[in-house]
């Protein structure tokens, strides 16, 4: 049985059109639903506090740096409140039917175990140089495989494992790199050192998922540190 971890918005337009109906429909329930006023204190408070900093925050062409902070933890606060909630009084609840979750935004739980399959087809990885001895490692499936338009991973691959080697001479396979490392979100930034600059570094790349089960790996790839 799995939930989805996705239930609250990305976006804080869609965000706040969620947590509007879900305090909503919860309030108007909470007695069917066994929840007790008390409980609902600490999710209306941190909304109070979201709401006014959003009122201010969503208007782009005339905040201040100082409002988009305080939108951002006005939100970050109301997410620690409200996902604890969610899970306990709300996932967990007997007293709720799929009917009921769905009506508060939230997708039911599944009712059998979805399998995880091996990740499939190879990424394709774009190393972009930035300023500071930084790059930035781009990686998605090829164009036209499932998942390519999505942000960086297919669906049901949790990151991009990358073994890659500083110098010496070129690897011809996975096995020959000495250095491992799994990036989870597309672009990773990375910062070298100073005295790493004009080194040249070598890297293969395969999807992985939540099993640790690999996929195909890419041909070598490589760039020199900026």
């Amino acid at each position: 049985m799995s939930t989805s971890s996705q239930y609250i918005p990305a976006q804080d337009a869609k965000f706040d059109d969620f947590q509007i109906d879900f305090v909503t429909v919860v309030t108007a329930n909470a007695v069917a639903w066994g929840i007790g006023a008390a409980e609902l204190v600490p999710v209306t408070v941190a909304q109070t506090v979201w709401a006014a900093a959003w009122a201010v925050a969503k208007n782009k062409d005339n905040r201040t740096i100082a409002q988009i902070t305080a939108k951002k933890l006005a939100r970050k606060n109301y997410e620690a409140v409200m996902r604890p909630f969610i899970q306990t009084r709300i996932y967990r609840n007997p007293l709720m039917s799929n009917a009921d979750l769905l009506l508060c935004g939230i997708r039911p739980h599944d009712s059998v175990r979805t399998p995880v399959p091996k990740p499939a087809g190879v990424p394709e990885i774009t190393v972009v140089n930035r300023p500071g001895n930084t790059v930035s490692v781009y990686f998605n499936p090829p164009k036209g495989e499932d998942g390519s338009t999505l942000r960086g991973k297919p669906k049901g691959v949790t990151g991009l494992l990358v073994v890659y080697q500083m110098g010496g001479n070129p690897p011809t396979s996975p096995k020959q790199c000495n250095s491992s490392a799994t990036l989870t979100r597309s672009p990773k930034r990375i910062v070298f050192q100073p005295d790493e600059a004009g080194q040249r570094i070598y890297l293969f790349g395969c999807w992985v998922n939540g099993k640790g089960e690999q996929g195909s790996w890419t041909s070598l790839n490589q760039f020199l540190i900026p």
